[in-house]
């Protein structure tokens, strides 16, 4: 089932990764491939391909190397300009195969889903980033294990550079636990772009409830569309699509380029 205005919201997706949101501190830089992408308050780097074919690649990976330096660079190619030529030569030249992300569209009515006994979604600001990325990263990890210091104070400098309307963070508790975190950019067409639930809580329906309370909270604000994103190989995007999110308007591959050796 599609959404009546697909073509729009799909436009909309493409432009998130070509310009700049100086409000959550994101920046972009028009190059002769794409957009150089950086965050002024956050460890980010990202290029978003927008033209490049197989024999680019070498002075592609030249431009990526002098615009970034020694980090660890994403690269999103949109998955229809991926050919077999342009893959190899990216493989050939140090980049390594990422997952394939696709953007889905929730259409219709959300199906039923019954939130867990005792269940509370919480939203949550600057002070409960902390308690939100610890359980981000439990549930990522599948380990009850707290997380490295070093990947807190990483994932606490993503979240507060993307904190403040319209966009929402929240915990989702039941009987006071933190039990999972659901996170999105709110806005004409909002997407749900972190979801994870811990070890102890799964099988209950922790991440459905979070995810339904985004889908009508949004709609009921205005919103046009609700998306969410995740790897096409992972398990999380068939529950999506049987929560409704059932219109795909876009797909990229994602590779990366590790600049910190060699």
């Amino acid at each position: 089932m599609r959404h009546g205005e697909h073509d729009a919201i799909a436009t909309e997706v493409r432009s998130w990764y070509r310009k700049a949101h100086p409000e959550t501190g994101y920046t972009a830089e028009r190059t002769r491939f794409g957009y150089f992408r950086g965050n002024t308050q956050a460890p980010f780097h990202a290029a978003t391909v927008t033209s490049l074919d197989a024999g680019q690649v070498p002075r592609f990976a030249e431009a990526v190397r002098d615009h970034f330096g020694a980090v660890s660079v994403t690269i999103q190619v949109a998955d229809e300009a991926i050919t077999d030529d342009l893959d190899a030569a990216l493989v050939a030249h140090g980049f390594g195969r990422g997952a394939t992300t696709a953007y889905l569209v929730h259409v219709g009515d959300f199906p039923d889903v019954t939130e867990p006994p005792a269940y509370a979604f919480e939203r949550v600001g600057a002070d409960g980033l902390e308690e939100f990325s610890r359980v981000k990263l439990q549930g990522f990890a599948s380990s009850e294990d707290d997380p490295a210091p070093d990947d807190m104070e990483r994932e606490i400098a993503f979240r507060k550079a993307e904190l403040g309307d319209p966009n929402g963070f929240a915990i989702g508790r039941i009987d006071g636990e933190p039990a999972g975190i659901t996170a999105w950019y709110g806005g004409g067409d909002a997407l749900i772009f972190l979801v994870a639930t811990r070890v102890p809580f799964r099988s209950m329906g922790v991440a459905s409830a979070g995810i339904r309370r985004v889908v009508d909270d949004e709609l009921a604000n205005g919103s046009r569309s609700v998306l969410i994103n995740g790897d096409v190989d992972d398990h999380p995007v068939d529950i999506y699509r049987r929560l409704g999110f059932t219109d795909e308007v876009y797909r990229e591959r994602r590779y990366t380029l590790d600049l910190t050796t060699g």
